[in-house]
């Protein structure tokens, strides 16, 4: 009777045995070439006939535990060999079954046993064994070279050791620069963008923490999503050095990651890997793949940075899950999912009460809820930096919430010294985020540090090039430098990127308000108001004030309409700007004073707005800075 195919030297299959005494394949008894890792590969498989042997089971048995190199491409090759020496085809397969994303299964009956005896050799006892031939001393030094070059072709093919790295992957010191595009998602099921866009942001993030790369950000990174062009044109036209691209697979409880670097110059392949863990330890192997790259291109890394990359802890994989869909929604930047992804963070932080992320971004999700108008900032600030700091308490090297807890500071505490020092940490622990650049570039203006903003804002746009909001914080900071032509042309530019009317049109028209422009600043707060679904007869009623009363009776009749307008409360401080464009600077104050006490995050930019310098000479306009806590510097630099 046959042994089982566990205990068996020998597995019979059509006309095909494999020897596992020996490490030989036969083919009618003929012998099958057949390299080492195949072979081990094949008798897995044929070993268990009829069963689904997993990725990560032919991972564990041929590779070993934990981060592997070149795992994926060494899976291919001694799949693909294995076939090859069998004659099979992965279409119409005979033997070897690929289960897309989970593994493979051996599909013929297989039979186990042991080699037939083979002829009988005389025993010594006897005296009739004979002396083995001698064999000459070139042809042994021959086979022992042989030997070692078949086993230096296998060391090779693998990559053990890092050896085709070392051979034809030469360090990469050029690297200044690199972008990493969207990863894609292996499992490809609905509703999994979010999972793949996480993972990317966060190996932008740990990456953007070497002060000494710059990493564009994940705004024009996500713009190539599902790109046909090539990577020295996407190298090219985001001005990098390398590429980084891959994918990204979750499943039965584990997480890996292929990444690959590519030289933005010469398209040549510079490294690559793969790096696998379970799930709840995503956030080291993501940390993993961010040094292996650093360490490719040598960037220099500080011992602070090496070690924020090394403290990542263990997280809830449900918990973290929340906390990518949070994150994918707040990215989206408008009302709507930004409400969305405060239930995703709170989710996060009842799964996971230790997570720091979630609570960071719970603060920048609330942060942002308030910049929308969703709420009073009396309702949703001091929530943002009771999470802000809580998620200091957990990990105190958190950028985002040195960014968010600086952000409220500025914008509803009116704490400029603080909110100074902590945007400064966040811009200081996360170099290449651009969103961190861009609000402390407001907190600069709104200080009256309007050189300082300007470069920040050109930072920002470099750090990315593609992202709206980096290229409208450009306009608007040319706009606050009163450089209003170079203004318009930046909202030009913008508009290319996305045509966002209501965070366009209305900046377009206040530049040209400011150059005297009004016919022009007329037509386009027309347009914005009918394309914000103004009724075709208030529009009718705004043209003839304009055409009646001119610049002063347009603006009346919008106040008009503002105040009694039943839908929703007058914004306080446009009211204000209504009233100074008409000269009555004593509205204009009592409708400034009001968004001071609403705490409206338009009180933060006071000092610096164009459209306040009607009434920035009246002495209740210092009463007002007053009223926020600006620097008396701040205060006498605008005078």
């Amino acid at each position: 009777m046959a042994q089982e195919a566990g205990t068996a030297s020998l597995l019979r299959f059509g006309v095909f045995e494999l020897d596992l005494r020996t490490g030989e394949l036969r083919k009618s008894g003929k012998r099958v070439r057949l390299a080492p890792q195949p072979f081990r590969l094949l008798a897995l498989l044929a070993g268990r006939p009829g069963q689904l042997v997993t990725r990560e089971e032919i991972q564990r048995e041929l590779w070993g535990d934990g981060t592997v190199v070149d795992y994926e491409q060494g899976l291919r090759f001694a799949i693909k060999k294995a076939r090859a020496a069998l004659g099979d085809h992965p279409n119409s397969p005979k033997y070897i079954e690929t289960l897309p994303r989970r593994g493979y299964r051996f599909i013929a009956p297989v039979e186990a046993g042991v080699p037939s005896a083979g002829p009988s050799v005389p025993s010594a006892a006897d005296g009739s064994a004979q002396r083995a031939p001698s064999v000459p001393w070139w042809r042994r030094f021959w086979l022992a070279g042989a030997g070692l070059a078949a086993m230096a072709a296998v060391l090779f093919t693998f990559n053990v050791g890092s050896l085709r790295s070392r051979v034809f992957e030469k360090p990469s010191a050029h690297i200044h620069s690199i972008a990493v595009l969207p990863l894609q998602d292996l499992a490809q099921g609905p509703d999994r963008e979010y999972f793949a866009d996480g993972m990317t942001d966060q190996l932008i993030t740990d990456l953007s923490r070497i002060s000494a790369l710059r990493v564009i950000a994940r705004t024009s990174s996500m713009a190539y999503r599902g790109s046909k062009k090539p990577l020295r044109q996407i190298a090219r036209e985001l001005n990098v050095d390398a590429v980084v691209e891959g994918s990204v697979e979750q499943a039965g409880g584990r997480i890996r990651i292929n990444v690959r670097l590519v030289d933005g110059t010469t398209a040549r392949n510079l490294w690559a890997q793969s790096y696998e863990r379970d799930s709840k330890n995503v956030l080291s192997l993501q940390s993993d793949v961010a040094k292996a790259i650093a360490k490719k291109i040598r960037a220099q890394v500080t011992p602070q940075e090496r070690q924020r990359l090394r403290a990542a802890r263990p997280v809830n994989p449900a918990a973290h899950d929340a906390y990518l869909r949070g994150s994918y929604l707040i990215d989206q930047r408008n009302d709507a999912e930004a409400r969305r992804s405060t239930q995703y963070f709170r989710q996060a932080i009842d799964i996971d009460p230790g997570y720091s992320a979630a609570y960071a971004g719970l603060a920048m999700s609330l942060v942002s809820q308030s910049f929308f108008g969703i709420d009073s900032p009396r309702v949703l600030m001091p929530e943002a930096g009771a999470a802000a700091r809580h998620a200091l308490q957990l990990d105190p090297d958190s950028g985002e919430a040195y960014t968010a807890l600086g952000t409220i500071e500025f914008n509803y505490d009116w704490d400029w010294k603080a909110a100074r020092r902590d945007l400064q940490r966040g811009v200081q622990l996360d170099p290449g985020n651009s969103l961190a650049e861009i609000l402390y570039t407001f907190y600069l203006a709104d200080v009256g540090n309007l050189q300082q903003a300007l470069a920040g804002a050109r930072k920002a746009v470099k750090l990315d090039p593609v992202s709206f909001f980096a290229n409208r914080n450009l306009a608007m900071m040319l706009y606050f430098n009163r450089r209003y032509d170079a203004a318009l042309a930046q909202l030009q530019r913008t508009r290319e990127l996305h045509d966002e009317p209501g965070e366009i049109d209305n900046w377009v028209c206040w530049v040209y308000e400011k150059k005297h422009m009004h016919d022009k600043a007329v037509q386009v707060d027309l347009r914005l108001n009918s394309k914000m679904g103004a009724p075709a007869a208030e529009l009718k009623f705004f043209r003839s004030a304009y055409a009646s009363g001119g610049w002063r009776g347009y603006w009346r009749a919008r106040i008009q309409r503002m105040l009694h307008d039943g839908k929703k409360k007058p914004d306080p401080y446009s009211l204000a700007i209504k009233y100074a464009r008409i000269g009555d600077k004593d509205d204009a104050f009592r409708w400034l004073n009001r968004t001071i006490d609403q705490h409206s995050i338009w009180a933060a930019i006071l000092a610096v707005d164009p459209l306040m310098d009607a009434v920035r000479s009246d002495p209740r306009f210092h009463a007002l800075l007053r009223r926020i806590n600006l620097p008396q510097e701040s205060v006498q630099a605008m005078r």
